[in-house]
């Protein structure tokens, strides 16, 4: 084992220079004479004060220690000697202790002693980085014989604290119960059985076992401290052969060690016992006892036994000790002697005075108690709170569920046997409509909804391959064309394909992801005018070619999906191609109906992609038109028809796209009879390629339009306008928020509000705000040519109109009592009456503001063809007693030939104009005479 002996220099040369400071002429200076006696020399060549390092070493301990003894004045003549005594100790934890000592020891041959009195002041750092002192006491006894008495109590002056940390308790009274907290559910894939769809879960509860308990929490604050312990030592040393028995004698009786040889290795023995105490736990005391053996001048070693492992961490300890005699150091008179050199020779020192500075036996090193956690009362924190707390949770398996999806179901399948459930099949009538044995057409499916379901159910329809060629026919018609009795039956009926599935527990999904289902005929969904028993019909996920064979009475052949009279009808992400119309919805029933169309793909029609129609008082429908794609049709993108009293209510047209229309993208027609049409949103169409009108509302008679919110829309390509209104005779239209709609590449008008007819009916447009006019032939076109009719425009705020087109009037003035028609006036803002014999027709535009009107192509008009000239503003009051009022800053006009706005003021009438118009910084203040532009 390596013996490590650490030393602190710095504080070990402090206390040299202070003993040396102190020190004085070495013994045998003349005070003192030593005396001989026959037992002088017992160990050749100990010399005083000696310079000694000590090791001690076990299995898991190591320390070293340094004693030096320093003489104060040197031996008395009355034999007393005062010393000091200069220790370091460091053990392999960190553990280490710097000691100072003061002493005396008196000398007395008549009771051939030495005694000595020590007093300690020990500073001790411990392996926690804690700091305290020490006071120790001592008592030494050498007596001539070899026989010595040790004793050691030392006193711990004060103490550290290793730590200091809080912990937290609680303190309750509970009640403790269960609480479910959720519930989850483990699904498996739907699956068909009978005319069921089912889907296997097991159902768990999430269940928390809750205190509920009024609570104190104590916040407590601990520290817990090391010290050393007071207590002390006594131990008799004694020289093992001088107090041998006989038993050990040699040959002849002899000792083995003989008391005279100086020569000889000496053994000393060591016995005695020890007390230390606690603050904190119990005391402890022992025995110890020792071997030392002299092996040289100046070197010993030995075995060390404590009866309390407390002491060193073990119970055995080995030593090592060098001596060093430094007495020379002290006296500068003799510093240049060798100083391993004894005072006198051997045979004249006496063992005795050799004690007067010999080493005083103590423990020097830390003998440390340390405590466990003390509370610091006066810190605690007492919180008291009623509280819930969850001391347990866990799964509960409540039950094993086979859940119905759908409990309703008519499978049909003319292929073979798919992996959910659904069986093959091969021919037509041999089927039950279970998934074990399904029908073999659509129509077959919606038979055995009438005969096995009740009249109500779902025609699931499977994607085998083959083509479903085949009108499906579904109500109650006269006219013969359904073959089936039992569809007449049949009150609600749902026909979905395998592509769009049907939705279970947790996003599982019964069918889906397979092609559509192809229908080579359609859907024919009507009940006949009194005897409505179809009452909710679905289409969804197929794909219709051709059309059903059956027209409607007085209607066209080949509609692809057909649903008359039916008061609630959904038709959801098909796809309708080659047919005459796509999907059309009439009801002519007098009372209320809802129609949803969305996602769905309509092209290559003959006449309308979508119709939705309504007839006769009382009928009433809601209608939701979004996210299709329609093209290619022969006339119509989409069209809503009301007539004789009917209407719509809440209508949304949103998202679609309508694409290649032979006449009109998006058509709303009221006709008279009072019919109404009221929608809330006209939302984020496209309009591609219109060989008409992008939109188209037409107003007839009594009949009333009215749009909240027309915005978002685009038209691209239009061959004649982008959006126009046209009202006749009594009708209104109100339309409101037209705006961020974008118009490009318009050969007619941009927007375009027009009335002609008799008197009565008003057109009202709010908030044309934010659109953009580029490439088209008029921007905003508001015209009117009746008498007594009248048209209101009101915020016509932050448009662009810009590249207008070349348009030439080729009309001519018509007769004194007609109308003079304003086609083609390249204006920005086109505002005018129309002449009559009795003109007294009004427009009203006002907060006409922040726009920019420019780039406006030349005008041609009128009877003489004459070319005007370039306007982007132009205002014509054509009328006997017409009135314009006009107002509005902000704008700015370019390509005007005319300063500001031009009036035209060439023929008076007795019309007006009036009201101001700010462009381009300068104010037009119109006077009430009127206008009249050639």
């Amino acid at each position: 084992m390596e013996i490590i002996i650490i030393m602190n220099i710095k504080r070990f040369i402090v206390f040299s220079l202070l003993g040396a400071m102190l020190g004085s002429s070495p013994v045998g200076a003349g005070e003192f004479r030593m005396h001989s006696g026959a037992d002088a020399c017992l160990f050749p060549c100990e010399t005083p004060y000696p310079l000694t390092v000590t090791g001690r070493f076990g299995e898991s301990y190591l320390e070293g220690q340094v004693d030096l003894m320093i003489p104060l004045g040197g031996v008395s003549s009355s034999g007393v000697a005062p010393f000091s005594l200069l220790s370091y100790n460091r053990n392999d934890y960190g553990a280490e202790t710097l000691s100072l000592g003061l002493g005396a020891r008196w000398i007395n041959y008549d009771l051939n002693s030495v005694l000595g009195f020590r007093i300690h002041g020990d500073l001790h750092e411990t392996a926690a980085g804690n700091q305290y002192s020490q006071l120790g006491l001592g008592f030494d006894l050498f007596h001539g014989s070899g026989f010595d008495i040790h004793a050691n109590y030392n006193f711990a002056l004060d103490s550290g604290t290793r730590r200091s940390y809080r912990t937290s308790s609680q303190s309750s009274s509970t009640s403790e119960f269960d609480r479910v907290t959720g519930q989850r559910t483990d699904v498996y894939d739907p699956y068909a059985q009978g005319h069921q769809i089912l889907q296997d879960c097991l159902h768990y509860d999430s269940i928390d076992t809750v205190n509920q308990t009024t609570t104190t929490n104590i916040s407590r604050f601990f520290q817990e401290f090391e010290r050393g312990r007071e207590g002390g030592d006594i131990r008799m040393v004694f020289d093992v052969a001088k107090h041998t028995p006989r038993i050990f004698a040699g040959k002849g009786g002899k000792q083995i060690v003989p008391q005279d040889n100086c020569h000889v290795p000496k053994l000393r023995g060591m016995v005695g016992g020890y007390y230390y105490d606690s603050h904190y736990g119990d005391s402890f005391a022992g025995v110890m006892a020792g071997m030392n053996a002299h092996l040289a001048p100046g070197l010993t070693v030995g075995v060390e036994y404590y009866a309390d492992e407390e002491l060193y961490g073990e119970n055995w300890l080995g030593t090592v000790g060098v001596s060093v005699p430094v007495q020379h150091i002290f006296n500068p008179r003799e510093f240049g002697r060798n100083l391993f050199k004894s005072p006198t020779d051997c045979s004249s020192n006496d063992y005795l005075a050799s004690r007067m500075y010999a080493g005083a036996p103590r423990l020097t090193r830390p003998i440390l108690e340390q405590s466990g956690p003390i509370e610091d009362v006066s810190q605690q924190i007492v919180d008291v709170t009623v509280s819930e707390q969850v001391v347990g949770s866990r799964e509960v398996l409540t039950s094993t569920e086979t859940a119905v999806i759908q409990d309703d179901v008519v499978f049909v399948n003319n292929g073979a046997a798919v992996g959910n459930g659904i069986a093959g099949q091969t021919g037509l009538g041999i089927g039950d409509g279970t998934a074990e044995n399904p029908g073999f057409t659509i129509q077959e499916g919606a038979n055995l909804v009438a005969s096995e379901l009740g009249g109500s159910g779902t025609v699931y329809v499977q994607e085998s391959g083959n083509v479903y060629a085949e009108t499906v026919e579904v109500g109650t018609l006269s006219n013969g064309s359904n073959p089936n009795a039992n569809a007449s039956t049949v009150s609600e009926i749902h026909f979905t394909s395998s592509f769009k599935g049907i939705e279970g527990k947790e996003g599982r999904v019964f069918g889906g992801d397979t092609e559509r289902v192809q229908v080579e005929g359609g859907f024919d969904l009507r009940n006949d005018l009194g005897n409505e028993v179809l009452n909710t019909a679905s289409v969804t996920g197929f794909h219709v070619t051709g059309g059903i064979a059956n027209a409607p009475p007085g209607g066209f052949s080949n509609y692809g999906i057909l649903s008359g009279n039916v008061a609630n009808f959904t038709a959801n992400c098909n796809i309708v191609e080659s047919a005459t119309r796509g999907i059309v919805y009439n009801n002519w029933t007098g009372s209320a109906g809802t129609v949803d169309i969305f996602d769905n793909i309509v092209d290559n029609t003959f006449r309308e992609s979508i119709r939705i129609e309504s007839q006769g008082i009382g009928t009433e429908i809601q209608a939701a038109v979004y996210d299709n794609a329609v093209s290619n049709n022969g006339v119509f993108g989409i069209i809503f028809d009301t007539m004789d009293g009917a209407s719509v209510v809440d209508g949304i047209v949103n998202n679609n796209i309508i694409e290649n229309t032979g006449k009109i993208g998006l058509y709303f027609l009221t006709r008279d009879g009072n019919s109404s049409m009221s929608f809330n949103e006209v939302n984020g169409n496209q309009f591609i390629n219109q060989g008409g009108d992008g939109v188209y509302m037409l107003t007839f008679g009594d009949s009333s339009l009215q749009v909240a919110e027309f915005s978002g829309n685009t038209f691209d390509n239009i061959l004649e306008s982008g959006f126009e209104i046209q009202r006749d005779n009594t009708a209104t239209v109100e339309v409101s928020n037209i705006t961020d709609n974008t118009f490009t590449n318009i050969t007619d008008a941009a927007f375009s509000a027009v009335y002609y007819g008799t008197a009565g009916g008003n057109t009202t447009l709010t908030n044309i705000s934010n659109n953009t006019f580029d490439t088209v032939g008029n921007g905003i076109q508001i015209w009117n040519e009746a008498d007594g009719q009248n048209v209101v425009v009101a915020d016509v705020t932050g448009n662009t109109v810009d590249n207008l087109t070349v348009f030439l009037d080729p009309s001519t003035l018509a007769t004194s009592s007609g109308p003079d028609t304003f086609y083609g006036n390249a204006f920005g803002l086109f505002a005018g009456a129309g002449i009559s014999g009795s003109g007294s027709s009004s427009i009203t535009a006002t907060n006409v503001s922040d726009n920019t009107f420019g780039s406006a192509a030349p005008l041609v008009r009128g009877t003489s063809g004459s070319a005007s000239a370039n306007h982007g503003f132009r205002i014509i009051e054509d009328g006997v007693t017409s009135a314009i009022t006009l107002s509005g800053n902000g704008n700015t006009v370019t390509f005007d030939a005319a300063p500001g706005v031009d009036t035209g003021a060439t023929t008076l009438s007795t019309g007006s104009v009036s009201g101001s118009f700010e462009a381009n910084g300068t104010t037009t203040t119109f006077a009430t005479d009127p206008y009249r532009q050639n």
